[in-house]
């Protein structure tokens, strides 16, 4: 028997999700109080919504790997 209640996969798409979330939100905030340098506040931008993009498939295997994944 696993000491851990959620296999591998789960685990790791678990925290994919959580740093995913957590940067968009620290710098979604940070870039709405206005004090950020325009090139920096555009660079930031541009990866957020690459990173957001890039991960549209993880979330998406995240939902199919809880439907249909072991249990």
């Amino acid at each position: 028997m696993s000491e851990y209640k959620y296999d591998l996969t789960t685990r790791y798409l678990h925290w994919i999700t959580v740093v995913v979330v957590l940067w968009a939100t620290m710098t979604g905030v940070t870039i709405s109080q206005g004090w950020l340098p325009r090139s920096t506040f555009q660079t930031i931008l541009d990866f957020n919504v690459s990173l957001t993009t890039a991960f549209i498939p993880f979330f998406l295997w995240r939902i199919a790997h809880r439907l249909f994944g072991r249990k």
